[in-house]
């Protein structure tokens, strides 16, 4: 019975160039929110590419390149990415807080104070 598996290299390679292009954007503009977004996106990922073991070797089974060889290789790949994943999370989040600390408050427009003194 043939499984359905998610194409996650290309996925993978295509977000860090999206990420890479909205935390640019967003430390410009000094949006602290988008960049908290940007890390809520890649806890997810790590979540994701948690996944990528099981499906790697589903998608191995059967086919022509299964092989002891090619499985210890694609198993290393596989849990590679989400160690290095989780690394980069740990590290953006305390660059987050720290940019937070920075400029947290800067991007919120003054509030206007209306009294019944004129």
């Amino acid at each position: 019975m043939p499984t359905l598996t998610l194409e996650t290299d290309l996925t993978l390679r295509i977000y860090s160039v999206f990420e890479l292009l909205v935390i640019l954007d967003a430390c410009q503009a000094k949006n602290i929110i988008g960049i908290v977004c940007i890390v809520i996106f890649q806890i997810a990922m790590l979540i994701y590419s948690s996944v990528l073991p099981r499906q790697l070797s589903q998608a191995l089974d059967g086919s022509n390149a299964d092989t002891p060889r090619v499985n210890h290789l694609v198993h290393i790949y596989a849990v590679v990415i989400p160690c290095v994943i989780g690394a980069c999370t740990v590290i953006f989040t305390f660059l987050c807080w720290r940019l937070y600390e920075e400029f947290g408050w800067d991007v919120r427009p003054p509030r206007l104070h209306f009294t019944t003194d004129t």
